[in-house]
């Protein structure tokens, strides 16, 4: 598993000048392997004209194909330092641009202005893929972990025997779980009972409450 770290973002322009220059022989290195592997395989004559003269990028010969080609990979292959020494997203397209534009200096300064369309296509595509690959890169290793010095071992099997060893001491100092003591509910207190009837049949005001009285038979009626 890797890891980020804190980075100086201090004004030091000896710094950016050694990152220029590392790009462009990073860059240039990257362009010589290439078409070395183009003239082992198709016959392709080395020479500095093939990374400074555009008319050497054609599509219409292999050579001028397998030219374009290693234009193109030449900025893919500076995504390597843009991660591990630029380390900056934001930073990307700047050294990008930067990389590009000392090189169309260098070609103008010793071949005459770059007027072959297909070879600024292959540097649209190269500067493209150097701008875009490097920051995505870039970015995905700025949200890695930080690793602090002194804390946290440099090997990556070291730091993997570390953090079990820290997920097993975490796991046995958490604090066991004590379910929260049940008090037991108040009973209710029980319903009073309805008074039993009085055994002599006769009715109780104090037992079922008042007994309203009948109604005297109307006048001139005679009880049988």
């Amino acid at each position: 598993m890797e890891h980020s770290a804190f980075r100086r973002s201090v004004w030091d322009p000896v710094l950016i000048l050694a990152q220029i220059v590392t790009l462009q022989c990073f860059g240039y290195g990257a362009f010589s392997v290439l078409m070395l592997a183009a003239a082992l395989l198709g016959g392709v004559e080395l020479s500095p004209r093939l990374l400074f003269d555009c008319h050497e990028a054609s599509v219409q010969s292999v050579h001028g194909l397998a030219v374009l080609a290693a234009l193109v990979c030449m900025g893919a292959a500076n995504v390597v330092p843009l991660v591990y020494m630029v380390e900056r997203s934001r930073l990307c397209v700047d050294f990008t641009l930067t990389f590009y534009a000392v090189h169309v200096i260098l070609v103008w300064w010793g071949f005459g202005a770059p007027t072959v369309l297909a070879w600024w296509a292959a540097v649209a595509a190269g500067a493209a893929a150097m701008a875009l690959g490097g920051r995505a890169a870039c970015l995905r290793r700025e949200l890695l972990p930080i690793a602090i010095r002194g804390l946290m071992p440099a090997r990556p099997a070291e730091r993997a025997r570390a953090d079990e060893e820290h997920e097993l001491e975490a796991r046995y100092e958490q604090p066991h779980f004590e379910p929260p003591e049940q008090h037991p509910e108040p009973s209710e207190p029980p319903e009073h009972s309805a008074p039993p009837r009085a055994s002599s049949g006769s009715w109780s005001n104090d037992d079922w409450g008042v007994v309203d009285a009948p109604e005297p038979p109307p006048k001139g009626h005679k009880n049988d």
